[in-house]
Formats: C-alpha cells, structure tokens, sequence
C-alpha cells in the first residue's frame, strides 16, 4: 500500500510539472505571437508613412486643395485618444477643429486597416475649419468606413460627400465639372454619373465641415483637387491609397 501511494503522488507530481510546462510555453508562445503583430502593423504604419511621403505628384501638385490622412502622426494635435485638430497637409493649411470643445472625435486604430489609425465621428460632433474651400470643379477621395445604415455627410462646403456616395467602398473617387457629378467605388469600377448630387457651387459656405448630420463611422483620408482630374491621374492616386 506504501509503494501504491508514492506511486500514486509521483504521477499526480509529475502531471503538475507538466501541465507547469504547458502554461509557461502557452504564455510564451502569446507573448511572442503578440510582439509579431505589432511588429507587422508598426510595418505597416511605417510603410504607409513613406508612401505619403513619398507622393510629389500629390504634395507638389499646385491643384491640390486638401489633404487630410492619418498616418503621420507627428500631422495631428492629440490629448491620449482625443483629436484636438486635424492639419491640411496641403499648400492651404486649413486646420480643422471639434465644433464643440467639451467633446472630440476619437483618434485611434479600430482594427479595420491594422497598425492605421482612423478619426472616429460619433454622430454628434463634427470638425469645422477657420475657412472654405471655393471650388468650381473637383476630384475627391475619400477612405472612409461610415457605420451600417448611416446616413451622414463625410465632408460638404458648396460640395457635399454623404455615406450613400460611398456606401461601403473603403476608398471611392468623386468628381464635378461643374456641370455634373461621377462617383467610382472600388479600383476596377468605371465612373457613373449621378447628376449634382447635392452639390451647389453658388452657395458656398465660409467653412468646411467634417462628419456632419449625424455623421457616424472612420474616416482615414480625404483628398481634394480644386479641378477634374484624368483617369491616369486618379488611378495613380488609388493605387497609392490601396498600397
């Protein structure tokens, strides 16, 4: 019995060893799998930061009117999650802040593009600017990811980009001659006309608004050209957001 009994508390000894094995190599192996995705999404970040800066076509094209992005950090005023103000990285320099001081949009990573953060608008604050943009004609881009259902305006000044141009296209181009309006979801898509679409050129307002009406959802970069674009054009412009 004697014998029976170490026998029996070697094994039970034995199985606390081993199962003492298990959770230090599980715990390990997650330690690891975590700082291997952070190291990948900070490579991203890094890459998507040198594709920005690398883009003269688009930093030193004179019909450039507005760029807004998220992936160079130094760009933007932030207090831990709060956006403060969002900085045109354009010749303009038109700097957008919260319309209501007590409360800011979140600037964060959703995990929607891992390692990019994104301006979230909770559908009650928007971000206004200090001044318009006085356009005659345009091409927008917009990479964006506006909330199921939503029905908000992404930005608008004489011009007006809502949740339903750009339904669930992460990246959609949107175009005004002045005569009519083209929007093209997805890199591959053709242009289809929509008519104004809301856009009113002779009613300009003295600001530019960001995430209005209820707007709800991640807005990662927006682009304005103050003319029509050509297709050559925009579709170096895509392929540089879809990078």
């Amino acid at each position: 019995k004697k014998k029976k009994i170490k026998k029996n508390n070697y094994k039970k000894g034995f199985s606390l060893i081993e199962l003492t094995m298990v959770v230090v190599i599980m715990s390990l192996l997650f330690v690891v799998f975590s700082v291997s995705e952070r190291v990948v999404e900070n490579g991203r970040l890094v890459n998507a930061i040198n594709l920005t800066a690398q883009q003269p076509n688009i930093i030193e094209n004179n019909k450039l009117a507005l760029w807004l992005e998220t992936s160079m950090p130094s760009r933007e005023k932030k207090d831990g999650y709060k956006l403060l103000d969002w900085d045109d990285l354009s010749k303009n320099k038109i700097l957008f802040m919260a319309s209501d001081s007590k409360h800011y949009q979140t600037f964060k990573e959703k995990r929607t593009f891992p390692g990019i953060k994104s301006v979230y608008f909770n559908g009650h604050n928007p971000m206004v600017s200090k001044k318009s943009l006085n356009l005659l004609a345009y091409t927008i881009f917009v990479v964006s990811k506006p909330e199921n259902n939503n029905t908000g305006t992404i930005i608008q000044s004489g011009f007006k980009i809502t949740t339903h141009d750009v339904e669930d296209s992460l990246i959609t181009v949107i175009r005004n001659d002045g005569n009519s309006k083209s929007i093209k979801k997805g890199l591959k898509k053709e242009f289809v006309d929509i008519g104004q679409g809301g856009d009113n050129f002779n009613n300009r307002p003295e600001k530019v608004v960001i995430g209005d009406n209820g707007f709800e959802g991640e807005i990662f970069e927006i682009i304005v050209f103050d003319s029509v674009l050509d297709d050559d054009d925009i579709n170096k412009i895509e392929k540089y957001l879809y990078r």
